[in-house]
């Protein structure tokens, strides 16, 4: 293997200088450095010198790498965010590592640990962090680890999320003037920090425009598949498009029983929602990843402190649906 000493000789400089060289530190400077710089260059050339990432991330200090932690990559929405990630962290010079949690607390500690093994530079998480370990991510806090997460009220870590406080009252505004009394609110499993908030939303929603409100915390989407023949919702707020597939599913098999459903989508899940849904909460989600993994590289490099950041959402009711725009992942995506 080619070293930097190999390239020193072939250049007939000391090793320091050909360091500078090779980091870009000389160029542009006197005469006789400039010339030095690039004859060090050449014998790189020449010799086909690679660096080594490990030195390099001795000599700064960081390792130029995120970590991704997301509950699996089967799903079409995480798979999505992690190519975005990965995407917006190339563009600034930083590699992507990723690790599934399935949204067990247990294997989302040992992916942290991983992680800080790796020597990455900072976390971005797509899920919730488990609350059973909430000690160990206090000592990451302690220690000013940046980390990012992608929903509200992480801990002491930044945060950056979809904000449905305006477009909640918007929904259950629209299921009320399309005549129902009361709405059922379906919570998505394995989600506990997310639904406090959407809770809390929902709950106030109802309040303000004067129609009654239930919730149900869903553990598993077996749950789901039983709530229209046992509950028989006149109108359902549904988070999560697997969660929404399962009611409609069962919903289809009884007879005369349509629902008012409203669905969450965003750019790369709209074209998969189903024909029954009247109303639709909708995040722009690449513009929040992108500034999820801008802000996590904030942190890095210029210690920006911790924050929450919050993207507005919009509700489209049917007569609007034309005016959705889906992103193709297979054709267009990332173009």
């Amino acid at each position: 293997m080619v070293t930097i000493q190999d390239v020193a000789k072939r250049a007939g400089v000391p090793e320091k200088t050909a360091a500078r060289a090779l980091a870009g530190l000389t160029m542009g400077k006197r005469r006789d450095a400039k010339e030095r710089a690039e004859r060090v260059l050449k014998a790189a050339a020449e010799l086909g010198y690679q660096p080594s990432n490990i030195a390099r991330a001795l000599r700064q200090g960081r390792t130029k790498t995120l970590g991704l932690i997301t509950g699996r990559l089967t799903n079409l929405y995480f798979a999505a965010v992690a190519e975005v990630a990965m995407d917006e962290a190339a563009r600034a010079g930083y590699r992507l590592l990723i690790e599934i949690s399935r949204w067990e607390a247990e294997r989302t500690y040992h992916c942290v640990k991983d992680f800080l093994s790796y020597r990455v530079d900072g976390l971005l998480f797509t899920s919730s962090v488990p609350s059973e370990n909430g000690h160990f991510y206090k000592l990451l806090a302690d220690r000013h680890f940046p980390l990012v997460a992608l929903l509200p009220g992480t801990l002491n870590f930044t945060s950056v999320y979809s904000d449905y406080t305006e477009t909640f009252p918007e929904a259950i505004r629209y299921l009320a003037e399309r005549g129902n009394r009361s709405v059922l609110f379906v919570l998505p499993p394995g989600r506990a920090v997310l639904n406090k908030v959407y809770s809390r939303n929902f709950e106030e929603a109802c309040k303000a425009v004067g129609i009654r409100g239930e919730l149900i915390d869903t553990a598993d989407f077996g749950e789901v598949d039983v709530i229209p023949e046992r509950m028989r919702p006149e109108s359902v707020v549904i988070f999560g498009k697997y969660s929404l597939k399962h009611f409609v599913k069962h919903a289809r098999l009884i007879p005369g029983y349509r629902p008012d459903i409203i669905g969450f989508y965003n750019e790369w899940t709209w074209s998969e929602h189903p024909e029954e849904v009247v109303g639709v909460l909708f995040a722009n989600e690449e513009s929040l990843v992108r500034t999820a993994v801008r802000e996590l590289i904030a942190q890095i490099e210029l210690k920006v402190p911790v924050h929450n950041i919050s993207f507005s959402t919009e509700f489209y009711p049917m007569e609007r649906f034309h005016e959705i725009k889906a992103l193709n992942l297979d054709l267009d995506y990332l173009s």
